[in-house]
């Protein structure tokens, strides 16, 4: 659950108006892209799992035992507009925040070639998105309260909850986002894990590979194959009778 400093980051800078409008525009071309079921809009929703190979990323992967120890949540496939809970500073794991991430700027940026991703995708209802929009904006207007849940992290690990309003880690926050809209986990947000997303059947598998290697055009091709089987499978089937 490893968390990431951006260099020039919108939280650094104060620029939370600009925060707001690059999640608005994600969310409009969102709109533009969706499919429908019974006339029902529906969108993906992003959650990108990393391993960065940082020492801390490493201690937490060798814990867990799992491929990836951060998780981020993004309404667009460019990921330059991801949200998630780690460190303020990039050289110190110690001090951690609420915090916007690119994935083409900060600790991503310098360790592009050597860390690993898997992203997935879920899709969700207009109501559902809009909840999860509703609750990302609580967190970005008041950014300033919140603080990295380190405790919740070791409770975490003991399978103890850890319920605090101004304290998330990484996987916590993204859960409690889109528990916002759609609930994905049968269990507490401060007991889900990176790697549960992965496990979970709601999410649909995109891509995996080092992050020198993301193509958000590629995403795009593949999100919208899954989405077209999504709609399909969830489409009312319409029963035929025979007269006479």
């Amino acid at each position: 659950m490893r968390g990431n400093y951006l260099k020039n980051s919108s939280l650094e800078n104060g620029s939370e108006k600009n925060m707001k409008r690059d999640l608005l525009e994600s969310c409009l071309i969102l709109r533009e892209e969706g499919n429908a079921i019974n006339g029902e809009q529906y969108f993906p929703v992003f959650v990108l799992l990393t391993h960065t190979g940082t020492i801390l990323s490493n201690i937490i992967k060798d814990v867990t035992k799992v491929p990836y120890s951060h998780s981020s949540i993004s309404f667009d496939s460019s990921l330059k507009n991801m949200y998630s809970f780690g460190r303020k500073y990039k050289n110190n794991p110690l001090i951690g925040m609420f915090v916007k991430e690119n994935i083409q700027a900060g600790l991503y940026a310098d360790v592009a070639e050597k860390a690993t991703f898997s992203l997935y995708v879920t899709f969700v209802s207009l109501k559902e998105k809009g909840a999860m929009e509703e609750k990302l904006s609580y967190f970005l207007d008041n950014k300033d309260k919140f603080k990295y849940n380190f405790i919740g992290l070791i409770k975490n690990k003991m399978g103890k909850t850890s319920n605090r309003d101004d304290a998330y880690f990484c996987s916590q926050f993204v859960d409690t986002v889109l528990k916002a809209g759609k609930s994905y986990f049968n269990k507490d947000s401060s007991l889900v894990r990176p790697y549960d997303f992965a496990r979970n059947k709601q999410f649909q598998f995109v891509m995996k590979g080092t992050l020198i290697h993301y193509n958000s055009g590629t995403v795009d091709i593949r999100v919208k194959t899954l989405m077209d089987k999504f709609i399909a499978s969830n489409q009312p089937v319409i029963k035929l009778t025979k007269r006479g």
